[in-house]
């Protein structure tokens, strides 16, 4: 089964996809855990689907489908990996559960496996062997039933591809998988910055000193700073004089965590930020739409595009990682425009006397 689910994978979605499969919800449901933004939900074939994802006028967008099957729904992601990300992946599977599995030729595959939230097991490159999570062994039944045994060789059967055998213990997992046909299914343009997750450490290793200070401080001090920095990249960019930013920030200083809706003015404030961005990004490798931005248009997209991720972490500051999102225009080279090492030193001796 999973061989034929595998070829027909490859011919539909190609070497790069990934699958999240949610129990107990509908369609919209599983779309919208995942980031859908509800006014883009509709039936799409997935020769559309493509078609949109490499359109300047969309956007360049991350597209998802559904497809439900029984107490399963699957969230189907053409050259995406979304789900693939922890976080996300405990998000969606608050109150159930959740299994997402990545095909990736020029990364490695993935597979987990969460409940309520919780990443319950983990299987780093694929590899059966290497497990991590709060139970490792939850899942030891439905590898041996797969094929995939932790105790055995590791090298497999150099004809089949490895991604075969992960697609086999998804469906010992779920009990199904999904037959695609191409033809219409649900879908939703996905945008993890509505996600209801908290921001991710990943880059805290480029700065260290400035994860630990941001730590180590009270959370008044943390939302102060990560506040009052991107206000400085708001008015850098001339973006401060619009209300719905300044009140956000306002409340955010305040009162902490600040939810934007996909559908407010600020949301759709931040989606224009972030389309401009992806445009920015993919005019440079598409010629037939490079003349659509001059070089100073795709600078500012680009920049803007990087205030909305501050913006993000600046509106979920009560957390060290928010509040490291909010500042890493400050600390990351690409982001030239924003990055003093001068404001920097001052920053931490800042954060060090508290």
């Amino acid at each position: 089964m999973s061989a034929r689910h595998f070829d027909r994978y490859e011919e539909l979605l190609g070497e790069i996809y990934c699958l999240t499969f949610v129990r107990g919800v509908d369609e919209t449901g599983a779309l919208l855990r995942m980031g859908g933004l509800a006014d883009t939900i509709r039936p799409r074939p997935l020769a559309h689907v493509w078609q949109e994802m490499r359109s300047y006028e969309a956007g360049y967008p991350t597209i998802a489908q559904a497809l439900n099957a029984g107490p399963w729904t699957v969230v189907i992601e053409p050259s995406g990996v979304h789900g693939s990300g922890a976080q996300l992946l405990n998000a969606v599977s608050r109150g159930t559960e959740a299994v997402s599995v990545l095909r990736h030729d020029y990364a490695d595959d993935h597979l987990a496996y969460s409940v309520d939230g919780e990443l319950v097991t983990e299987l780093v490159g694929a590899k059966p062997a290497i497990r991590r999570g709060t139970e490792p062994d939850r899942i030891l039944p439905q590898l041996r039933a797969a094929g995939l045994d932790p105790e055995g060789p590791d090298d497999g059967d150099p004809l089949i591809h490895p991604h075969v055998g992960i697609l086999r213990l998804v469906g010992q997992i779920t009990g199904f998988l999904p037959d695609l046909t191409g033809g219409p299914l649900a879908s939703a343009h996905l945008e993890p910055w509505f996600n209801a997750t908290e921001p991710s450490a990943v880059h805290r290793l480029s700065h260290e000193e400035l994860a630990d200070a941001l730590t180590a401080v009270p959370a008044s001090l943390r939302r102060t700073i990560a506040v009052r920095e991107v206000r400085r990249l708001t008015e850098l960019l001339d973006v401060a004089h619009h209300r719905d930013v300044s009140e956000a920030l306002d409340t955010a200083e305040r009162e902490g965590s600040v939810a934007v809706p996909a559908g407010s003015a600020l949301g759709h404030r931040v989606r224009d930020w972030l389309m401009n961005g992806r445009r920015a990004h993919h005019v440079l490798t598409d010629p037939t739409e490079r003349h659509r931005m001059t070089e100073e248009e795709r600078i500012q997209a680009t920049r803007l595009w990087c205030l909305a991720g501050a913006l993000r972490g600046a509106l979920r500051s009560d957390s060290p990682a928010g509040a490291f999102e909010a500042l890493r225009p400050l600390i990351v080279d690409v982001f030239d425009w924003a990055d003093d090492a001068s404001h920097r030193a001052t920053l931490l001796r800042e954060l060090h006397t508290h």
